[in-house]
């Protein structure tokens, strides 16, 4: 399950038929560099160190894998290696990567096969033609004899070759990587359902002679117990076909995985990589002649239509009323709808379901394993991130997110304002942050994660996770009015700008004159004013017109008033300007002092009265 590479492996991919050297990024993707000597189609574009490249993404190569070969030092995987004398031995070891796959995925069991639910003997003669055309291109000069034998199993598959050279010397030899890729071919096209897939295969091939094939179905005594368990998820057999000790591997497999992740519980996540979407191919590749082929294993019928059901159930993120041509249809008529569709994870053609349905063309394997793995039940629902980003893919086009990030503005704008209206103290929420005692709404993967966090236990409480931004925020903001008694701000809290609610009125000059913002509470507190009664920003008594910030426009003389009773207003003070100093106590009212002289709330004095 592990699928790191050794130091001395390298990491290839099929795309097309031609071994590249890739690189894989962590955005889900992979780089093709063109092999050396060939003429890269316009995909490709040249980098600085003369190569050239082709990012797609990582689902898309028929296959993926790192290769590593014993027995010689720094070979290219791509040519052919043959040993410098007869003591020398070489094995060549691949492992497969699977892309999308992760450890939760493999937290479910695979599912064996119904006994009577199988599949016709496959056809495997044009593949073992196929694969000698490969094997006799790349043979050493002067063989006479080529045998291979593989070993395969899970993810892993090795080989180890011997010529036979006109002198009757024996020499092993590594052949091409894309020799081994045949054998991955060979097998997965052999299995059958209720019976799985062989684990030996002994290839050999003389001159002017046909090839011969020999298989072997004896499970291995030392089987990786890992090996077991992805061998039946990638190829799941019938109960009775599946050999004790390959039960009892990945049943070892299970438990390991199962231990480490109750282990794990409770324990902090490693921060994960930025989510993303994968593309689900719908052929391998393509014939001379333009006809699609694929080298898959076959779909049970038992898991066919629950495989159907997942496919016609996803979102569907672009659709056209137009149908596309059948390509393998006789005469290639217009019968395959054109639409794509996502889970969140993966984004497919609906043609996928199609050419099951019509012809019985089975899904690429990593993407069926990703169907698996989620009970073949698409969610319930997709983040907007994720629709958003397989709409992108289904388009060709850069992913996009400024459209979630507007809704983020938006959302943190109405809680912040939400939170100011009932006087809850910044200190205890936190909008893309994770606070101390705090209700936090912060994004987790392709989702919003809301909760209550306490820094001293280092624990979320009811925690929910959403779709969208705003279903997070609405969440935060009924905790809030639920809540907000208990989160009031302290007497003398500072405040933002942001949670003024009482701003200047004009002709008063605007609030970014100002600073040091607090609700403070206050009786029969005398002030002057400058300019008219429309506004609502008043001074300390004693202010001078030079002191205040200007007004607008119109009448800036002053004028003594007093508020009667008890008031809640907004302090601050004023900002330091090209030609006055700042810190010059105001007040911001809720409405303007006009409004309060007509109900006598205010009364204005004369400068003795307020003296």
């Amino acid at each position: 399950m592990n699928e790191s590479m050794q130091e001395d492996s390298v990491l290839l991919a099929v795309h097309q038929g031609v071994v590249h050297r890739c690189a894989r990024r962590s955005d889900g993707t992979v780089d093709l560099v063109a092999p050396a000597g060939t003429v890269p189609s316009r995909d490709f574009e040249r980098i600085e160190d003369g190569s050239f490249v082709q990012r797609i993404s990582e689902s898309l190569p028929e296959a993926l894998f790192t290769l590593r070969i014993r027995g010689i030092e720094h070979p290219d995987p791509l040519l052919g290696y043959l040993a410098p004398d007869p003591q020398t031995m070489i094995v060549q070891v691949r492992h497969q990567v699977w892309p999308g796959r992760q450890e939760e995925d493999l937290l479910r069991f695979p599912q064996p096969i119904p006994q009577d639910d199988d599949a016709a003997e496959p056809s495997i003669s044009s593949i073992v033609t196929d694969l000698s055309v490969s094997v006799v291109a790349a043979a050493p000069t002067g063989w006479q004899r080529i045998s291979i034998e593989c070993h395969a199993m899970g993810d892993q598959v090795t080989l180890r070759s011997r010529v036979t050279l006109d002198d009757d010397a024996v020499h092993e030899w590594s052949p091409p990587a894309m020799v081994g890729q045949w054998f991955h071919r060979l097998r997965l096209v052999s299995y059958r359902p209720s019976l799985g897939a062989w684990f030996t295969a002994k290839y050999e091939l003389k001159r002017g002679a046909p090839a011969t094939v020999e298989f072997g179905d004896e499970f291995p005594e030392d089987g990786d117990a890992h090996d077991c368990f992805s061998d039946l998820w990638t190829l799941p057999r019938h109960a009775r076909a599946i050999p004790a000790a390959m039960a009892q591997g990945a049943l070892r497999a299970y438990e390991q995985s199962a231990s480490t992740d109750r282990q794990n519980l409770g324990n902090e996540t490693a921060p994960q990589d930025k989510p993303y979407t994968l593309l689900a191919r719908l052929f391998d590749g393509f014939t001379n002649n333009d006809r699609p082929y694929v080298y898959r294993p076959a779909i049970a019928e038992s898991e066919k239509d629950a495989i159907l059901s997942f496919l016609d159930n996803g979102r569907v993120v672009l659709s056209s009323r137009g149908y596309t041509a059948d390509l393998l249809h006789p005469e290639r008529e217009s019968l395959v709808p054109m639409a794509f569709l996502t889970d969140g994870r993966w984004v497919w053609p609906a043609a996928v379901a199609y050419y099951l349905r019509q012809h019985g063309i089975a899904l690429a394997p990593d993407f069926v394993q990703h169907i698996r793995s989620s009970g073949y039940r698409p969610p319930k629902s997709v983040p907007r991130f994720a629709l958003d980003r397989a709409s992108a893919m289904a388009m060709g086009r850069p992913e996009p997110e400024a459209v979630p990030w507007e809704d983020y503005d938006r959302a943190a704008y109405a809680l912040a304002d939400m939170a100011s209206r009932f006087r809850v103290s910044k200190r205890h929420y936190g909008i893309g942050r994770v606070k101390d005692q705090a209700w936090c709404m912060v994004r987790a993967g392709d989702r919003w994660a809301a909760f209550w966090y306490s820094e001293t236990e280092d624990r979320r409480e009811m925690e929910h996770v959403f779709d969208t931004v705003g279903q997070a925020a609405t969440y935060i903001m009924g905790q809030l009015w639920q809540n907000y008694p208990s989160l009031q701000r302290d007497s003398d809290e500072l405040l933002e700008t942001y949670e003024v609610l009482d701003v200047p009125i004009p002709p008063s000059p605007p609030l970014e004159n100002f600073e040091q913002f607090r609700y403070v509470k206050v009786s029969d507190l005398d002030v002057e004013q400058f300019g008219p009664p429309t506004s609502n920003l008043v001074y300390v008594p004693g202010t001078t017109v030079e002191q205040i910030v200007p007004v607008l426009h119109g009448d800036d003389s002053p004028r003594r008033l007093r508020l009667t009773g008890e008031w809640t207003v907004v302090s601050c003070v004023t900002q330091d300007g090209e030609t006055r100093p700042g810190g010059v106590q105001a007040y911001i009212l809720p409405q303007a002092t006009g409004d309060y002289l007509h109900w006598g709330q205010i009364v204005e004095l004369s400068a003795a009265d307020g003296s």
